[in-house]
């Protein structure tokens, strides 16, 4: 396929060599620049198949689109699947929390209390609870069933950015713009830590699989973990 290519293009220099009777130097740099990129795509494109049966453990997937959840009104800022994968949660910079139908794609529940901007969400590891943060500072938990917010949890003094359950789902990690990390516990709300050492804005916060350890990100250009 290269020497083909190669070819080609060479065929074609000729001829635009006859007909101009010369080309620029910079003219032909482009022109090798572009033979170069023309031979790579072309080369993927006729063998990837071959290489995706290689190894059987590389995967590519090519996704498309399957449904479209229409509802809030400003930007959706994070949408999980619960943990059957029925229902979807989403939260929006419309204040708003909102559970979906994965099979009839509609809205079933909207809950309603935060004052300001919704930034995550996620469900807790028996698909009982949802937690999120927002704006306004604050953690929320709700009752999946009947939308009732169950607490809410301050600590923060500015922008919590998220909150997650650990795998056991016994605490909450969150973090926020005002540098720290908080543990939280699920059942009674209160905070049973407090991490600092990050310099400026903490934009996420994850428990590792076995929840032991906790990840977390910065505007400080930097990224922790510790137990």
């Amino acid at each position: 396929m290269e020497k083909e290519v190669e070819f080609i293009i060479a065929n074609w220099l000729r001829e635009i060599d006859m007909n101009w009777g010369w080309i620029k130097e910079f003219n032909q740099m482009i022109l090798k620049y572009v033979m170069l990129t023309f031979q790579i795509h072309a080369f993927f494109f006729l063998n990837y198949h071959k290489f995706l049966q290689k190894k059987k453990n590389t995967v590519a997937k090519f996704f498309r689109e399957l449904k479209v959840f229409q509802g809030h009104l400003s930007a959706v800022t994070c949408a999980q699947f619960s943990p059957d994968g029925d229902m979807i949660c989403s939260c929006s910079n419309d204040k708003t929390i909102r559970i979906w139908d994965m099979q009839s794609e509609e809205e079933i529940k909207q809950f309603k209390g935060h004052s300001d901007c919704v930034t995550k969400v996620q469900y807790s590891p028996d698909g009982l609870t949802i937690v999120s943060s927002s704006y306004d500072t604050t953690i929320r938990l709700w009752d999946v069933q009947s939308g009732r917010e169950l607490r809410s949890l301050t600590g923060h003094t500015d922008i919590v950015t998220g909150a997650e359950f650990s795998p056991d789902g016994h605490a909450i990690v969150s973090c926020s713009y005002d540098t720290t990390i908080l543990i939280w516990n699920t059942s009674s709300g209160r905070q049973i830590q407090r991490i600092e050492g990050h310099l400026d804005k903490v934009t996420a916060a994850r428990y590792s699989p076995d929840g032991q350890m906790i990840a977390s990100s910065s505007c400080d250009k930097t990224f922790d973990y510790g137990k």
